[in-house]
């Protein structure tokens, strides 16, 4: 749901009842839901394939297995690697990088402001890649 959509539910609250149960809702969430099992079920992850992302990735086989098996937990930028080797959305992004503990894109930061573009245009990371370094800013890596 979207932020908006919760402000409307929250502006409709009227006792401390329904706060309490609408709280309750909202920590319940995706709290039990992990970046690994969130993003090897997703449809884009799936079809594409294991070696298909690996591939488009350019992260090294094993490692990839264990960001999907749990065993490792993938740093920002990773995070934003896979969602592009993926063609997922930006929101789709921004709740990847949630779910892995990591702060969202956010529009201020130039660096992040060039990969929520790459992200929009669903381009490649050494497209990525070449973006930020024509606007100076450190690859992905």
């Amino acid at each position: 749901m979207e932020t908006g959509d919760l402000m409307n539910i929250l502006n409709q609250i009227e006792s401390p009842e329904h706060l309490d149960a609408y709280i309750q809702e909202l920590e319940q969430g995706d709290g039990d839901l992990s970046f690994s099992d969130w993003f090897s079920s997703l449809p884009e992850v799936t079809e594409t394939g294991s070696v298909a992302m690996i591939k488009r990735s350019g992260i090294a086989r094993t490692y990839y297995y264990q960001i999907l098996d749990g065993t490792r937990h993938p740093g920002r930028d990773k995070v934003i690697i896979l969602c592009l080797a993926a063609e997922l959305s930006l929101d789709q992004t921004q709740k990847g990088l949630i779910l892995a503990g990591h702060n969202p894109l956010y529009a201020r930061s130039k660096r992040d402001a060039v990969l929520i573009y790459a992200i929009r245009k669903k381009m490649t990371l050494v497209a990525a890649n070449d973006l930020l370094d024509q606007f100076d800013e450190p690859m992905l890596a």
